[in-house]
């Protein structure tokens, strides 16, 4: 399955990406340029720039 995440690179969403992960799922994190994704990125996870305040089109043209 494949999923987009935001939240990814807090406490509670960095566990349930590597849960994901760990079943075999493709996770695409929403990632804020300040970030630390390096946890994220040694999953598998593959990185979206921008920011839940963007505007929605952005964050849909992301999830593509």
């Amino acid at each position: 399955m494949r999923v987009f995440m935001t939240g990814a690179s807090g406490l509670i969403g960095s566990h349930v990406a590597a849960l994901l992960c760990q079943r075999g799922d493709e996770v695409m994190a929403l990632q804020r340029p300040t970030a630390d994704v390096s946890f994220l990125t040694a999953l598998g996870c593959r990185m979206r720039a921008g920011n839940v305040l963007d505007p929605p089109e952005l964050i849909a043209r992301a999830a593509d």
